[in-house]
């Protein structure tokens, strides 16, 4: 070969990833769709109840719904945030899909979107770190997709289009770009709120610290980023239409979240790794956190060791990370029951993962490929052999729904909604497969704030007796049982014991139950299913951990 063959051989563009990287890629993308596919429930925490909103919009929609469900909710939809995911369902049914397909095929959407996109946003930002996307391949089933954020973890791949557009082409990207660009920023702005608020905040800093060694000022840097402007600005003005409605209170006091909740410096931290490579138990660590401390190590130890002749690779990445990591520990974990610090995790990964120092050598490479291979086939491994189990049981919690009637009043209470998991909870909101078969209605429902929900309650509902829908906290028979209840009532009437406590809670929530036609308990304690029995209730079907009872004066 000829010394100019040669110099031409070293300057012609590298594929993104080897047919080795390919093949892992593809072959972890496979086995990522088992979970979905292999079993009929999914058991992430609140996809029964999103499951219930999407059948509940599609009855109200078609003008369907049984009369108390008409009677209980209305139809909030439209152009805001929280939506992304009963808004591609309601599409995906009215093409005549079935509930359970349409969610099947929602999900394997995002498992071969977000490693997909992942890999567009590297090659963008810097073709020779191409190869981390396979460790994105391991955390599709991540903490956030078993809770059940849905609609948050659907903002992802659309926020990951979004950095590598932004990465690649600054404030001036082409036509074809900017169409990419807007259609992706309003994906994520249906999607959720802050992930777009955090990928504006990622692109300010792409614009005004582009490191590109000019020494524009950040104002002439921001008059210059007209196209970049143009793409964002529908987003951007759908946003600052629906702030004002996003920010207002409540109609009142929501009976079954945490109003504020903020971590401690040592407990974010630790967080920061178990709320995200962590969903069943402990052992998870071992499977989900060597690729994402990978993709977090490799970009800082790349910026440490580059050396004088590596040139000064932008670190706009590495500066938008920081300031997101600042959020992180200044804002509350919850905040009116949605989780606000913990949904910028990701976004602080991508921007690590987008910094342009990385350069990794072939040995890099293959220990990349390799531990993205092992940790991904262990974590579906994992998830499988849990799904299985997990199924069993739901199986139990829904045996009695044939027995329901259609469109009756449902009051759930579960005592143990995590089983044998740490951190998921995947039995609190079962009820939901009773809603979307029977539609029956129930107090606990995502339809309290209108502007964060796409249905709301009419009448929402209450702790007190005589209301439309009675109601405690969801989380409350729980409570009950771990103590957290009896603790909490004792610091107010220290006098009071734990056993006075206990009994008065049983009371008051078969008080609650016999408000509606059924009773549905799981993991009931043995004394309270026997206050059911003096009560009235009749038993109509246990199976497993369920109880279903009818109530001694239902509402007809």
């Amino acid at each position: 070969m000829t010394a100019e063959a040669e110099t031409a051989d070293a300057e012609r563009p590298r594929p993104a990833l080897s047919r080795g990287e390919w093949a892992v890629f593809v072959c972890l993308s496979a086995l990522n769709l088992v979970p979905i596919w292999a079993f009929p429930y999914f058991p992430a925490q609140d996809a029964p109840n999103h499951l219930y909103t999407v059948e509940v919009m599609r009855l109200l929609l078609d003008g369907t719904a049984p009369p108390a469900l008409a009677a209980a909710f209305a139809p909030a939809l439209g152009l805001k945030s929280n939506v992304l995911f009963h808004l591609v369902m309601l599409g995906l049914c009215r093409l005549g899909l079935s509930l359970a397909t349409a969610h099947r095929l929602v999900l394997s959407g995002y498992a071969l979107a977000f490693p997909l996109a992942g890999l567009f946003a590297l090659r963008a930002a810097n073709r020779r770190a191409s190869p981390l996307a396979l460790l994105f391949l391991p955390l599709v089933w991540s903490w956030f997709v078993l809770q059940g954020l849905y609609n948050y973890v659907l903002s992802l791949p659309l926020a990951l289009v979004w950095l590598g557009i932004v990465a690649r082409d600054g404030g001036r990207p082409g036509r074809r770009a900017q169409l990419a660009l807007g259609l992706a920023a309003l994906g994520v702005y249906f999607g959720h709120a802050g992930t777009f608020v955090a990928m504006l905040l990622v692109t300010f800093v792409r614009v005004v610290r582009p490191g590109d060694g000019s020494r524009a000022s950040p104002w002439a840097r921001l008059r210059e980023a007209a196209p970049l402007a143009a793409a964002l600005a529908p987003a951007f003005l759908l946003a600052a239409t629906g702030l004002p409605g996003l920010l207002a209170p409540s109609a009142a006091p929501e009976p079954t979240v945490s109003r504020f909740e903020s971590y401690g410096f040592a407990e974010a931290a630790a967080a920061f790794f178990v709320e995200f490579a962590m969903r069943y138990h402990v052992w998870e660590l071992a499977i989900l956190a060597p690729p994402l401390v990978a993709l977090i190590a490799i970009p800082l130890v790349a910026w440490r060791r580059r050396g004088p002749d590596a040139g000064r690779p932008p670190r706009w990445p590495l500066e938008a990370a920081l300031i997101l990591i600042a959020l992180y520990f200044a804002l509350p974990h919850i905040f009116h029951g949605s989780d606000v610090s913990p949904r910028l995790r990701p976004l602080v990964v991508f921007c690590l993962a987008s910094y342009a120092g990385v350069a990794l050598s072939g040995q890099a490479r293959r220990r990349v490929a390799a531990l993205a291979l092992a940790s991904g086939i262990a974590s579906v491994g994992a998830l499988a052999s849990d799904f299985a189990h997990l199924n069993r049981q739901l199986r139990s919690f829904t045996a009695a729904i044939p027995l329901v009637r259609e469109g009756s009043r449902l009051y759930p209470m579960v005592f143990d909604p995590r089983g044998t998991s740490i951190l998921v909870r995947p039995f609190l909101h079962a009820w939901g497969y009773y809603g979307t078969s029977r539609h029956v209605v129930s107090p606990f429902a995502f339809g309290w704030h209108e502007s964060r929900f796409p249905f709301r309650y009419r009448q929402l509902p209450m702790h007190v007796f005589d209301s439309r829908l009675p109601s405690d906290g969801e989380d409350e028979p729980y409570a009950l049982e771990q103590g957290r209840l009896c603790a909490a009532a004792r610091r107010l009437a220290p006098s009071l014991t734990c056993a006075d406590v206990r009994a008065d809670a049983e009371r008051r929530l078969a008080r609650l139950g016999a408000s509606y036609d059924y009773l549905l308990t799981w993991a009931a304690p043995a004394d309270f299913l026997a206050l059911l029995g003096d009560r009235g209730y009749r038993l109509v079907l246990a199976d497993g951990a369920m109880a279903l009872y009818e109530s001694p004066a239902p509402r007809l």
